[in-house]
C-alpha cells in the first residue's frame, strides 16, 4: 500500500485571489429528445447482459421490442445502451420513471412473449394522477422534462398473438377549442392551437381594452373553462370569467393546459384531486387550467418554449467516449512487488503530480462551503484514480445471484480548496464516464428538507478532461428537484474550460517494504462487472473518501498563459 508524504506549505503571493475563468454556455443537460437515441428492453431474461433493440417503424414516438423468454423476470428501457437514462415503473417519491429504481416485471409462460412498449409522446398516467408530482405544476414544459416521464407499458401476448394496438388517444375529447369574450361581445370564439402537440392550446387577442373572457369547447356553452372555484371545485363550467386589461400596442395570450389540474385546485385540501382515487384521464377536464399574459404586440409570450437547446443534445451523446478507460494505465496495480520480495527495506522513491493530474471545479459563482465530487462508469464498476486506488465501488449480489455493483451513496469524495482561490481539486478518477459536483448534502439531509446543490450529471473523459475545470455558467439558475428531492437544486448550465493556476500538489512515496504476495486487485476491465438490474439514481451523488494525506503546495508561475480549449469528452 502506497504512502504518501505531506509536504509543507509554500503560497506565491502573486496568486493569493480568485482564479477567474469565464465559462462558455452549454445546451442544458435536462433536455433529452428521443431523436438522435436508440432504445432498448434489458433484463432478467438475458441476465441484464445486453440490449433487445426497440423500434418505432411508424414514427409515432413510441418505441417498441418483443421478449420471446419464458419465466418471470425484471426488465427496464434504457438509451443508447448504458445507465446513463433508463425508464423503470413510476416511483412518486422521486417523481419520475426516468431513472426509477422500481424495475417492471412480468411472468411469461411457454408459447407467450412479452412486448414492451416507451412512449415518448406523453407522462405517466400515474404521474398526472399524482397532485404532488411536476407535471401538474402549472410551469412544466414537457419539451424540456417530459422525458423523465416517459411511460413503459408491457403485455404478455401468445407468441403467434400480435400485441393488440391502442386506439389513436385523443388528446382532448373535443374537436375545437376557443376564446370568447367582451374584446368582440361574446360573438364567436377565436380559435386556439396546439401546433407542438403538448396539450397546451394557444390563442391570441389583439383588442384594447378591460374585458372579462372564458375558452370553450366546439363553439358551444356545454363545456367551458374560467377561474377556479373553491365553492364547485372546478375550472370547468366555472362562473367567474376571467378578466384582463390591455392596452394599445398590447396583445392578450390565452392558453388551455389540457396536461395537468389547476394549481389552485391542488392547493386546496378539500378538492377531488386530492383525493386518493382521483382518474386524470376520466376527470381531469373540469380542473383544466386557464392562464393568461398581457404582452408587447411585437413580443412572443414568455413562457413559449426555446426552439434553440432541443436540436443540441439529440447529436451529442454520440460522442461521449464508451471505450476511453481502456486506454489508461490501470489495468493493473501501478507497484506490483516482485514475487521474492528483498529481506532489506526498500528506499522510497517520490512522484511528483502535476495540474493535468487533477480535474477542478470553479466555485467563485456557485459560492458553496464544500465540494465534492462522485463520479461513475456506464456500467457502474469500479473506478481508479492515477494512481490506481480503487474509488467509489460497491460489490453487492441481488437475491437472484446476479451482481449488482454501484457507486457509493452522496455526497461523495469532498475536494480540495486551493487557498486564496474558489477553485477545488481532486484527483481524477480514470474509469469514469459520469461525474456530479455539489455541495455535500445527504441525500438523508435532502430528505429531511435542508438545502442542497450539485451540477447535473456531467459527461466526463479521463484524458481529455485532465487538468480541466468545470465552470458553471454566471447567472444561470438551479433547478428545483422533484419529489422528495424539492429541496435540492441542480445547476444545468456549464463548461469545461482548461485550467491554469495554483493546485494542492501531492508526493507520493513508494512502500517501504513490498508485500510478500502480489496485489490481488483486480485491473479495469476485470472489475467492469455487469450492469446494475436497478440504476443507481443519478442525482444522487457518492464516492468513498479517497484515503489521501493532502497538504496544501503554491506551485504556479505568474504569466502562464490558457492553452486552447480541449475537446469536451461530450456536451450535454
Amino acid at each position: 500500500m502506497q504512502v504518501k508524504k505531506i509536504l509543507g506549505i509554500a503560497l506565491a503571493a502573486a496568486l493569493v485571489g480568485s482564479v477567474a475563468i469565464v465559462a462558455m454556455p452549454t445546451a442544458s443537460a435536462a433536455e433529452f429528445e428521443a431523436a438522435g437515441h436508440t432504445f432498448g428492453v434489458i433484463g432478467g431474461f438475458n441476465e441484464w447482459g445486453g440490449d433487445v433493440e426497440m423500434t418505432d417503424d411508424d414514427g409515432d414516438g413510441v418505441f417498441e421490442a418483443t421478449v420471446e423468454v419464458a419465466g418471470t423476470y425484471e426488465f427496464k428501457v434504457r438509451a443508447d445502451g448504458a445507465w446513463s437514462y433508463s425508464w423503470g415503473v413510476y416511483e412518486a417519491d422521486y417523481d419520475r420513471t426516468q431513472n426509477s429504481q422500481t424495475n417492471c416485471s412480468a411472468t411469461v409462460a411457454e408459447g407467450q412473449k412479452l412486448v414492451v412498449k416507451l412512449d415518448t409522446t406523453k407522462v405517466d398516467d400515474a404521474a398526472k394522477a399524482n397532485a404532488d408530482s411536476v407535471v401538474n405544476e402549472e410551469d412544466f414544459d414537457f419539451a424540456e422534462d417530459g422525458y423523465d416521464f416517459w411511460p413503459v407499458t408491457f403485455e404478455v401476448v401468445d407468441a403467434t398473438e400480435e400485441p393488440e394496438e391502442p386506439e389513436a388517444e385523443q388528446k382532448i375529447p373535443f374537436t375545437t377549442l376557443g376564446v370568447i369574450g367582451g374584446f368582440n361581445e361574446w360573438g364567436g370564439d377565436v380559435a386556439m392551437t396546439d401546433e407542438d402537440g403538448d396539450g397546451v392550446y394557444e390563442a391570441t387577442v389583439d383588442v384594447a381594452g378591460t374585458y372579462e373572457f372564458k375558452v370553450r369547447a366546439d363553439g358551444a356553452w356545454e363545456y367551458s373553462w374560467g377561474e377556479y372555484e373553491v365553492d364547485y371545485d372546478r375550472t370547468q363550467n366555472s362562473q367567474t370569467n376571467c378578466s384582463a386589461t390591455v392596452g394599445e400596442g398590447q396583445k392578450l395570450i390565452v392558453k388551455l393546459n389540457t396536461t395537468i389540474v389547476s394549481p389552485a385546485a391542488m392547493n386546496n385540501a378539500e378538492s377531488a384531486v386530492n383525493e386518493e382515487g382521483f382518474n386524470f384521464a376520466e376527470d381531469g377536464f373540469e380542473f383544466w387550467p386557464v392562464t393568461y399574459e398581457v404582452v408587447d404586440a411585437t413580443e412572443e409570450p414568455s413562457e413559449e418554449p426555446s426552439e434553440e437547446p432541443s436540436e443540441e443534445p439529440s447529436e451529442e451523446p454520440s460522442e461521449e467516449p464508451s471505450e476511453e478507460p481502456s486506454e489508461e494505465p490501470s489495468e493493473e496495480p501501478s507497484e506490483e512487488p516482485s514475487e521474492e520480495p528483498s529481506e532489506e527495506p526498500v528506499e522510497p522513491t517520490t512522484t511528483v503530480t502535476t495540474i493535468k493530474d487533477y480535474i477542478y471545479f470553479d466555485n467563485s459563482y456557485t459560492q458553496w462551503d464544500e465540494v465534492y465530487a462522485y463520479w461513475w462508469d456506464s456500467g457502474y464498476g469500479r473506478t481508479y484514480d492515477l494512481e490506481n486506488n480503487d474509488y467509489g465501488w460497491v460489490a453487492e449480489t441481488n437475491e437472484d445471484g446476479t451482481p449488482n455493483n454501484h457507486p457509493v451513496a452522496f455526497p461523495g469524495t469532498k475536494m480540495t480548496q486551493i487557498p486564496g482561490t474558489d477553485v477545488w481539486q481532486a484527483r481524477i478518477p480514470f474509469g469514469a464516464q459520469k461525474i456530479i459536483f455539489g455541495s455535500g448534502k445527504t441525500d438523508d439531509q435532502i430528505k429531511a428538507g435542508e438545502i442542497g446543490y450539485q451540477t447535473a450529471d456531467l459527461d466526463i473523459d479521463p484524458a481529455a478532461n485532465a487538468g480541466q475545470v468545470y465552470v458553471v455558467e454566471v447567472g444561470s439558475e438551479p433547478k428545483k428537484g422533484k419529489g422528495v428531492e424539492k429541496t435540492k437544486f441542480k445547476y444545468n448550465n456549464g463548461a469545461w474550460e482548461d485550467y491554469a493556476g495554483a493546485f494542492v500538489e501531492e508526493v507520493l512515496a513508494e512502500p517501504e517494504e513490498p508485500s510478500e504476495q502480489p496485489s490481488e486487485q483486480p485491473s479495469q476491465g476485470e472489475a467492469s462487472g455487469e450492469p446494475v438490474p436497478v440504476k443507481p439514481d443519478a442525482p444522487k451523488t457518492g464516492d468513498a473518501t479517497m484515503p489521501i494525506a493532502i497538504a496544501v503546495v503554491a506551485v504556479a508561475a505568474l504569466g502562464v498563459a490558457l492553452v486552447a480549449s480541449k475537446k469536451k469528452a461530450s456536451e450535454k
